[in-house]
């Protein structure tokens, strides 16, 4: 049996042989890609002809084996374990991206987490009333009830004291920042910087009271 699989830019990368490893392979790739899109947006900006920009930028967002692998992990049931009364290591996912929500269940899942992902705040408020969860990560920016109101309204609950709360948004701006920590987010992360699949995986670990990957 082959060990190496091809990575993005056609080198081999050896499969990983445990679920640390196979995390720290999925955010390099995520790395990888994110720094491959903002080379892209950075070309087009600057006048770069598309035609030539759009074939790496498909190479750089294909399916990697890595992906393929995590997908091949989760696709086993996972064991069934009672719900704890304070959310143990539930978390909840908030975001109107399909794409992202997506991508964020399956990096968590892999991590060891119990996720739910759902595609409002209106949706997150039901949830969070219904079920208890030990952190939720939202998206800023959504239609309707956005992430920075939904945990302003989080925050005047007192039953909810306890819930830790990750603001995440595509802007990596100061004064969003600022509004998202006034608001009541024990942490700010920008989606698009390299580092942020490592820096939540963090948070969430120290949140959640385990080690990190």
């Amino acid at each position: 049996m082959n060990d190496y699989h091809p990575s993005l830019g056609g080198s081999a990368i050896p499969m990983a042989a445990t679920r640390d490893e196979l995390i720290d392979e999925l955010r390099q790739w995520i790395s990888t890609t994110l720094d491959e899109l903002n080379q892209t947006l950075e070309a087009l900006r600057s006048g770069a002809d598309p035609a030539q920009i759009l074939p790496r930028l498909a190479t750089a967002l294909s399916w990697s084996p890595v992906i393929d692998e995590v997908m091949r992990l989760i696709d086993a049931p996972p064991p069934v374990t009672p719900a704890r009364a304070d959310g143990g290591k539930r978390v909840l996912v908030v975001d109107d991206s399909h794409g992202y929500r997506l991508l964020a269940t399956r990096v968590l899942s892999v991590a060891g987490y119990e996720v739910e992902a759902v595609e409002s705040g209106e949706r997150a408020w039901e949830r969070i009333a219904a079920q208890p969860f030990a952190v939720v990560i939202t998206d800023a920016e959504m239609p309707g009830l956005d992430g920075i109101e939904l945990i302003r309204r989080i925050r005047a609950r007192r039953e909810w004291a306890n819930l830790r709360l990750i603001l995440l948004t595509g802007r990596d701006a100061p004064d969003d920042e600022r509004e998202g920590l006034a608001a009541g987010a024990d942490a700010f992360l920008c989606k698009f910087r390299p580092n942020t699949v490592s820096v939540l995986l963090d948070h969430l670990a120290r949140m959640t009271g385990r080690s990190a990957a």
